[in-house]
């Protein structure tokens, strides 16, 4: 990996930039600039900030990472409100519900079709239980991001969404201002709903 003396100079730059004027919250996004990268615990951010948020006990509570993913059907935001893009997303595995590992998920009373409610500590969202024995264990997927969605037939897809349970956290973002579709949580059976 080549040095990237550029990236550094913009970095410096930028915080004595900043510094001259006394901002200093982006001191945490300026060590990203950088000649070579570093090697980062990239989990352990998003767990040190979890318990700073949810207390000691936040990782028992909320042990499951979960992520997205899109789909050709969704990869552009504005054909959410399309019903034909809802019909061809049918058929796509995973599209309708919350994917999660088979024998977590057997092990938890959680079973194929099964309503669960997966929350962080921001928000709740619910879904039908999607089981894959390739998924890991640690790990819950949510295809595409809805609960933005106002037009009437988004809406009433009444899809599971990382949306809510996404924090807005300068922790969590990084130096180009953006973050990452990844959030600590928990996930429980809904009973009496299927």
């Amino acid at each position: 990996m080549p040095y990237q003396e550029r990236l550094y100079r913009v970095g410096v730059e930028l915080g004595n930039r900043l510094h001259e004027q006394g901002i200093a919250w982006w001191d945490v996004q300026l060590e990203e600039y950088g000649g070579l990268p570093k090697v980062l615990d990239f989990p352990g951010i998003w767990e040190k900030e979890t318990v700073r948020q949810a207390g000691a006990d936040a990782l028992e509570q909320f042990p499951f990472w979960l992520i997205t993913s899109r789909s050709m059907q969704y990869a552009w935001g504005s054909n959410v409100g399309v019903q034909l893009m809802n019909e061809m997303a049918g058929n796509v595995r995973g599209h309708n519900g919350v994917l999660m590992n088979t024998q977590v998920a057997l092990e938890m009373g959680i079973q194929e079709g099964d309503m669960v409610e997966v929350s962080s500590y921001v928000g709740t969202t619910r879904g039908p239980a999607m089981l894959s024995q390739g998924i890991r264990p640690d790990t819950l997927l949510m295809m595409g991001q809805f609960d933005h969605w106002a037009t009437p037939y988004a809406k009433d897809l009444n899809k599971p969404s990382m949306n809510s349970l996404i924090p807005m956290s300068m922790a969590l973002t990084d130096s180009t201002g953006s973050g990452a579709d990844i959030v600590r949580v928990g996930v429980r059976k809904l009973e009496g709903m299927h």
